[in-house]
């Protein structure tokens, strides 16, 4: 008993969510701290995404091409040699503006949703708690990315990870796209996330993975909804 004591005495570690996610979550139960992770992850993500960016513009913009069908690269490859420096330097920086508020909000609205999900079944979470484990989790998505920037600087593999299931899908598409759910990094934070749901709300197993498989067809839905959008504008813009 006193050995749990001092365990949630302590801040959640960072790293920990990788070895002993169970007690961190209990940890981060009574102190649902989020600032020290949530600047720390945001500033690392943006840093290689920016990164990323710059070797997409400058070093070598026909990296892009390997992400897309193979009936929209001539178009693609039409628009990036149009591209003069002043209109690289301006994507650049709406990349760098853009990507920090963009990793610092998306966990906001991800804890609202699953901070509501708890509340529908019952959970007893608050969005204090819900916020801090999004932003603890956001660890996944730095290995994720950290993964993918190094793949593009030395191999120039542009938008899958070596963790992923996309690797097994050699033609861009809704199937790779969708495979690229299936990381292990992804999966490892939605288990995370399932045991947050039990600890911390109180859930039982079955409302928890219940949530969890939710989140996860919402996020498949999205992948096909953004595919399928933006093969509409590739034939229209093909088409003028």
């Amino acid at each position: 008993m006193e050995t749990n004591t001092q365990v949630q005495e302590q801040k959640p570690s960072m790293l920990g969510f990788l070895t002993s996610p169970k007690e961190q979550l209990e940890r981060l139960k009574v102190k649902p701290t989020f600032w020290l992770p949530l600047i720390i992850y945001v500033v690392i993500l943006s840093a290689l995404s920016i990164a990323q960016s710059y070797y997409t513009l400058y070093e070598n913009p026909d990296v892009i091409l390997q992400t897309l069908p193979a009936e929209q690269r001539e178009s693609v490859s039409q628009s990036q040699n149009l591209m003069n420096e002043s209109m690289k330097n301006m994507q650049f920086i709406g990349s760098a503006i853009v990507s920090p508020i963009v990793f610092a909000v998306v966990p906001l609205f991800v804890a609202f949703f699953y901070w509501l999900m708890q509340k529908i079944f019952g959970g007893k979470a608050t969005f204090k708690q819900m916020f801090a484990l999004q932003a603890h989790l956001l660890l996944f998505a730095v290995l994720s990315t950290l993964i993918g920037t190094v793949l593009l600087f030395v191999a120039d593999i542009y938008g899958e990870g070596l963790a992923s299931l996309a690797v097994f899908v050699s033609e861009p598409g809704m199937l790779k796209n969708i495979l690229s759910l299936f990381d292990v990094f992804n999966l490892w934070g939605l288990f995370i996330t399932s045991l947050g749901l039990i600890i911390l709300a109180h859930l039982s197993k079955g409302k928890a993975l219940t949530i969890v498989g939710i989140s996860f067809t919402l996020q498949i839905l999205f992948i096909i909804a953004v595919t399928k959008l933006a093969d509409m504008v590739s034939s229209l813009t093909g088409g003028m």
